[in-house]
């Protein structure tokens, strides 16, 4: 057992930034940590201030959902000298510094840019920050990191071109539960072997978010049911009640409709659907890359949702619907790719969920001074996911800084 205590610290601003820390509790946790706690930093630093941005972040995005893009821009490319992005990283020290000082962790993981401590408290705790999107806001590379994990080569590229040190830059893939990929789960689902098959039982997969907020989801529903008869249709209304009742009230007769509320078990559903209609938040979207089930963002939100909806259009893996006809067009499409166009659509999520990342993994080991520490790559080979990637990444950080010795 390494003995090692980690705190992660996330912000709950949509829910892939706990979903992200969760997983990577589970994988240290499983791989020997004494200790690894979750706390939302800002909830506990102010909390009825975090829970009214919190308020404004679901209702900008539900009903002026423009508003939240225009912040979101104006804010993007931030330098660090504004006074804006000094105020951020100031935002939540104290309660950082009280928490550093009661829990002594080994280690700091982020999956949120949060504030800098160091030249506030005197600390020099190892920090690692994980970003949880596909796309670039400059406050994640301005914020206190020693190394910065992050989804695509690509977006590594993006964060160079700002100068940064390459050398705190690592491309692992985005970090998810477990559970997935669930690719074993669709080969045993007879659908989508037998295309015959899937015209019979066609599920298409609608995920409201964790906070139910997919717009016209009724109309939407309505039109599928209308436009592909045969298609069995799973919605997830997340945690919003008012919306799961609504559905509920306009399709829970219908034999098609499943209708879910907050769901954790995805894997299966998603194993078994023909295709995702989604939000484009990176947690939900590197789910679906894993379970290699093809997706349609509708109506992606401003913002990073949007960037991250038309960087993985333009890797050939998404499709993106702007009105519900078009949806249904896509849903068509997508579900009926012939298997030269799968094939090649699967091995392109497979680079991008980072399972193409193992040689590279393997290189960055064997090039380090392993045999001191009796640490090598090898003894972790085949784990695989971004959650094994970023974890021996981190120990082997750890096993430089700190001269530990594993067992």
């Amino acid at each position: 057992m390494y003995g090692l205590k980690a705190l992660i610290l996330y912000a709950s601003y949509g829910d892939g930034h706990l979903q992200a820390a969760r997983a990577l509790q589970e994988t240290l946790s499983r791989r020997g940590f004494k200790a690894v706690k979750l706390v939302d930093l800002y909830g506990e630093s102010y909390p009825f201030l975090d829970r009214a941005v919190q308020q404004f972040y679901k209702m900008s995005s539900q009903y002026f959902p423009y508003i939240y893009g225009w912040i979101y821009r104006c804010t993007q490319n931030m330098k660090p000298q504004r006074m804006l992005n000094k105020g951020l990283k100031a935002w939540g020290a104290k309660k950082l510094m009280q928490l550093i000082s009661r829990e002594k962790p080994d280690v700091l993981i982020c999956t949120f840019p949060m504030p800098a401590i160091r030249g506030r408290s005197g600390a020099n705790i190892p920090t690692f920050t994980i970003l949880t999107d596909f796309a670039l806001h400059n406050r994640w590379i301005y914020s206190e990191y020693d190394l910065l994990f992050v989804a695509t080569p690509d977006l590594k590229k993006s964060i160079l071109e700002q100068g940064i040190d390459p050398g705190r830059v690592a491309v692992s893939g985005i970090p998810i539960r477990s559970s997935f990929p669930s690719v074993h789960l669709r080969e045993q689902t007879m659908s989508d072997r037998d295309p015959a098959a899937a015209r019979t039982f066609l599920r298409v997969l609608v995920m409201a978010g964790a906070n139910g907020i997919l717009r016209n989801l009724s109309e939407v529903i309505s039109l599928i049911r209308r436009e592909l008869k045969d298609a069995r249709i799973a919605v997830v209304c997340g945690r919003n009640r008012a919306l799961f009742n609504s559905i509920a009230k306009n399709f829970g007769n219908d034999p098609n409709v499943e209708i879910y509320g907050f769901v954790e078990q995805m894997a299966e559903l998603m194993a078994s659907s023909a295709c995702i209609v989604t939000k484009a938040g990176g947690i939900t979207l590197t789910e679906a890359l894993a379970s290699r089930l093809p997706i349609i963002v509708y109506r992606p939100l401003p913002g990073q949702e949007a960037d991250n909806a038309l960087y993985l259009q333009s890797q050939g893996v998404a499709a993106i619907a702007r009105c519900p006809r078009e949806l249904v067009k896509q849903i068509g499409m997508m579900t009926s790719l012939d298997r030269s166009e799968r094939e090649r659509m699967e091995a392109k999520m497979k680079m991008l969920t980072g399972e193409s990342l193992d040689e590279h993994m393997k290189a960055l080991w064997n090039a380090s001074d392993s045999d001191r520490f009796n640490f090598t790559y090898d003894r972790f080979a085949g784990c695989g996911g971004a959650s094994d990637k970023i974890t021996n990444r981190i120990l082997k950080e750890l096993t430089s800084s700190l001269n530990l010795k594993t067992n």
